[in-house]
């Protein structure tokens, strides 16, 4: 999950993997991120929202794989507060080294390593209980491509996998196109029945079908272009302004501990699959 901002890169496809993005630019973003907070389910509607989802389908022990976890909020938690073993890997050296230091922070252990989905994953596949990637497959123009090879890394017949997008056909898209329009074009616009289509294609069965999730996140918005413009003292305070206003607005709905998502309103789109036999 990313409610830290999608990340704004510049177009580097390699013909081996249709990636939007380049690694360079990866690089750089974490290289300038501090070690992530674990996810807080008290801090916001989003969060608890993910915390809730995450308890359904992670159980102690398990081995929990994020795909892409640079800058991971999530990785400490699934081991802190879920009990599960976590493994972890990035093609960016200093997206290993914030997921690293975020393990730390946390005062836990896990396995983080270099790697890239297309070449070397660094990781086992059949091998894991649980494979989640958030904010990752909407940066390669072949959507089927890259879920089949994070569907290969789950156990066959059982291991599951939780994808999770921005939704960029939203309100997000909107926002972003306007502050940004060349991160804009970084993201495929993907919809829950895209979504559900390319995980079927690549052997995993809906658990829970896409959906959309989440309600007035505007962290996902990408603002780096606009802050970087800002002496920094001023981009961390502008950062922590936008998230007032979205604790005030979602509070209400925290609280009722209802669930409030629709297409108008969601900034993600998420869904739960199971691998097949083969």
């Amino acid at each position: 999950m990313s409610d830290q901002p999608v990340d704004c890169l510049l177009p580097n496809a390699q013909p081996d993997n249709t990636n939007l993005i380049e690694a360079d630019q990866w690089n750089a973003n974490w290289a300038a991120t501090a070690a992530p907070i674990r996810l807080r389910p008290w801090r916001d509607y989003v969060s608890w929202r993910f915390a809730t989802l995450f308890r359904q389908y992670i159980r102690p022990g398990e081995r929990v794989l994020e795909v892409g976890c640079g800058g991971s909020r999530l990785l400490p938690y699934f081991a802190k507060d879920l009990g599960a073993e976590v493994w972890g890997f990035d093609f960016a050296p200093a997206g290993v080294n914030s997921a690293k230091a975020a393990l730390a922070r946390a005062g836990v252990e896990g396995r983080i390593y270099q790697g890239d989905l297309f070449r070397n994953a660094a990781v086992p596949p059949d091998f894991f209980d649980v494979v989640y990637s958030g904010g990752f497959i909407e940066h390669f123009t072949d959507t089927t491509d890259v879920v089949r090879r994070i569907v290969r890394l789950a156990k066959p017949g059982s291991g599951l996998v939780i994808t999770e997008v921005p939704y960029v056909g939203g309100w997000v898209g909107k926002v972003q196109k306007r502050i940004d329009p060349e991160c804009y074009a970084q993201h495929v616009a993907l919809t829950p029945a895209l979504m559900d289509s390319a995980h079927y294609q690549a052997g995993a069965q809906p658990l829970r079908p896409a959906e959309y999730f989440g309600t007035i996140s505007f962290g996902v918005v990408n603002y780096n272009r606009v802050l970087s413009q800002l002496p920094r003292p001023l981009a961390i305070m502008a950062r922590r302004l936008i998230e007032i206003p979205q604790f005030l607005l979602t509070a209400p709905l925290w609280a009722m501990r209802g669930k409030f998502e629709t297409a108008a309103i969601s900034p993600f789109l998420l869904g739960v699959y199971r691998r097949g036999e083969n």
